[in-house]
């Protein structure tokens, strides 16, 4: 009999346990008891609405819960995204918390440390979109629900002015303007005119004057019939003197 009874009770207790350990996870399980609603609130924001691509934006994120049929939020994790390149949320990831705790009674209200994202995306891209996460269980029922929050924040980006770097026209300008024209005018006509004039003239015309000192006296020439006449002269002249003495 007692062994009997032991092998009819045994499966009887142990089905109890069961149902004990079914119901009493219901009230565990569900918290506050009765909640109904997942009223985490996940807030993303940023210290600019307009950069000019590169430059660094700082975020911040926060996690709050509560509010009226509010339920319990346990294993949650929190994460932040910088934007990438492309201007999608796919860029650095900051992981704050994989154990996260937040009470409906708001006491679990967490605002995490800033991140600073540098942004320098693609020529193209004038939207650069960071993102927030959060992810966890809500007690709301006997075995809970998951979930997943992702808010993302935009910023406007703008490209900056591009310098002009058109050198062309001032260098060919000044370069074939004065090359050209002055060198032929000035190179033919002073090279032919004065070379040939100044060597012959002053080479022959002083070599002989001062190496024969002044030039002599010059001596008339009498032709013959002046010569005869001067002897006729001559003569009449004597024979003057002669008959006067």
């Amino acid at each position: 009999m007692p062994r009997r009874l032991w092998t009819t009770l045994f499966p009887r207790v142990l089905a109890g346990l069961c149902l004990l350990a079914v119901f009493g996870g219901v009230a565990a399980a569900q918290t506050p008891p009765g909640c109904n609603s997942n009223f985490l609130n996940l807030t993303i924001t940023k210290d600019k609405t307009v950069i000019v691509d590169p430059d660094t934006v700082t975020y911040t994120v926060s996690v709050t819960n509560g509010g009226a049929g509010a339920c319990d939020v346990v294993n949650a994790t929190i994460s932040f995204t910088c934007p990438a390149a492309d201007g999608t949320p796919t860029g650095t990831q900051t992981v704050f918390t994989t154990t996260g705790s937040f009470p409906a009674d708001g006491s679990g209200d967490t605002t995490y440390p800033s991140v600073m994202c540098f942004i320098d995306v693609n020529p193209a891209v004038m939207t650069a979109t960071a993102r927030a996460s959060a992810s966890g269980t809500l007690l709301d029922s006997p075995t809970g629900s998951n979930f997943t929050i992702n808010k993302d924040l935009g910023i406007d980006v703008g490209q900056p002015t591009p310098t002009p770097t058109n050198t062309n026209t001032p260098t060919n300008t000044p370069t074939n303007t004065p090359t050209n024209t002055p060198t032929n005018t000035p190179t033919g006509t002073p090279s032919n005119t004065p070379t040939n004039t100044p060597t012959n003239t002053p080479t022959n015309t002083p070599t002989n004057t001062p190496s024969e000192g002044p030039p002599p006296p010059v001596v008339p020439t009498l032709s013959f019939p002046m010569m005869a006449l001067l002897g006729l002269m001559l003569a009449g002249a004597g024979l003057f003197l002669a008959r006067r003495q």
